[in-house]
């Protein structure tokens, strides 16, 4: 079993916003992320809280996800990068990718300005969704992209090679 982690970079920049004269003002925040691969973590490395374990080799397809936040006072943009899984398989990345989309859809036409009643059997909880990380074996995310701040900016995958 390796543990593989996607790597690149992250650069937040003020978008202003605070007020010194309200007590509850803050600034906002405008991330950016720069995904440049993905690979082997290293043995002894710091492990953080992206990392995922895989038994998988060969060219492989890491699902991730960016998501705004925010609160009464402020948004943070794009403030949150979680990796979701790793596939061996395009095809299965890519229904994983357009599922977590969907369920963002569902989520926002259920609890938007204007909620619309939608009914979709492949989802029972607005904070979370079960996705197939292969094999056939399901696994049940936290959708963190749903919330009354929260939305969904991108997912998408990155193409990566590892070796036995």
């Amino acid at each position: 079993m390796k543990k593989v982690h996607i790597y690149g970079n992250k650069t937040t920049h003020n978008t202003g916003g605070y007020d010194p004269e309200d007590k509850w003002s803050r600034d906002s925040t405008d991330t950016s992320w720069g995904i440049r691969g993905c690979a082997e973590v290293v043995p002894d490395r710091y492990e953080s809280f992206d990392d995922i374990d895989t038994d998988l080799t060969g060219t492989l397809y890491a699902v991730y996800t960016i998501h705004s936040t925010g609160d009464s006072f402020g948004h943070d943009e794009s403030a949150y990068f979680e990796f979701v899984w790793v596939y061996d398989n395009v095809d299965k990345a890519k229904a994983a990718i357009q599922l977590i989309r969907d369920h963002a859809e569902w989520y926002r036409k259920r609890h938007g300005w204007r909620p619309e009643k939608v009914e979709d059997k492949r989802f029972k909880d607005d904070y979370s969704l079960t996705i197939d990380i292969g094999k056939d074996k399901p696994m049940t995310v936290c959708a963190s992209w749903n919330g009354y701040f929260e939305s969904l900016n991108e997912v998408d995958l990155v193409v990566f090679q590892l070796g036995e």
